[in-house]
């Protein structure tokens, strides 16, 4: 008989956990490295996430969005028209 093997879908939270709460840096797995960086992003400076993980500044960003976190930047508004007057001078 053999033991059960696990999923690839699991992450070790402890590891996570250490690394957003306690700050220490390791070196994380992908899926652990994605879940660090969705717990952490807003809180932290995208360089001390990076810091952390052992990534560059760039990787917490396109990971973030890649999580759908980022929000894409909004489109230019067109200058203001100036007010017609509406009576005859």
């Amino acid at each position: 008989m053999t033991a059960p093997t696990e999923t690839v879908l699991e992450i070790d939270d402890l590891s996570v956990i250490q690394v957003v709460h306690d700050g220490m840096r390791l070196h994380l797995k992908a899926r652990e490295r994605d879940e660090a960086i969705k717990r952490m992003h807003r809180r932290l400076d995208p360089a001390i996430i990076a810091w952390r993980l052992y990534i560059t500044p760039r990787t917490v960003q396109r990971v973030a969005a890649r999580l759908g976190l980022t929000q894409p930047a909004a489109e230019p508004q067109p200058p203001a028209r100036p007010c017609e007057r509406t009576t005859p001078p």
